[in-house]
C-alpha cells in the first residue's frame, strides 16, 4: 500500500515541483519551505535525537565504576552536540556570507 502510494505520489510531486518552479513567486517559496522544513524535521527526530538519547558508546564489558562511565559518557555527548552545533553553524555562515 505504502509503497504504490510512494510510486504515484513520487511522478506527481515532481510535476507539481516542476510547474510551480516554472512560475516562481510565491509557490515556489512555500515549496522550498516544505522542503527545508521536512530536512529540518528528518534530522531532529530520526537522527538527532535518538544520537543523544539512546546512545551507549561506552562498552558493556568497561570495568570502571558507573560514575566514571556517567562522566565519560557526558564528555562524549558534549563533543559530539558540539560538533552538531558546527554542522549548522558552518552552513549558515556560509549563506549569510553569501548572501551579503
Amino acid at each position: 500500500m505504502f509503497l504504490t502510494i510512494y510510486i504515484i505520489g513520487t511522478p506527481v510531486g515532481i510535476l507539481i515541483g516542476t510547474l510551480v518552479g516554472k512560475e516562481g513567486g510565491f509557490g515556489f517559496i512555500v515549496l522550498i519551505g516544505l522542503a527545508g522544513g521536512i530536512f529540518v524535521y528528518m534530522a531532529t527526530c530520526n537522527l538527532i535525537i535518538p544520537e543523544f538519547h539512546d546512545s551507549e558508546d561506552i562498552n558493556p564489558l568497561d570495568e570502571r565504576s558507573t560514575e566514571e562511565k556517567t562522566k565519560t559518557q557526558r564528555i562524549i555527548n558534549l563533543i559530539k552536540f558540539s560538533i552538531t552545533l558546527l554542522g549548522f553553524a558552518i552552513p549558515t555562515g556560509v549563506a549569510i556570507y553569501e548572501s551579503s
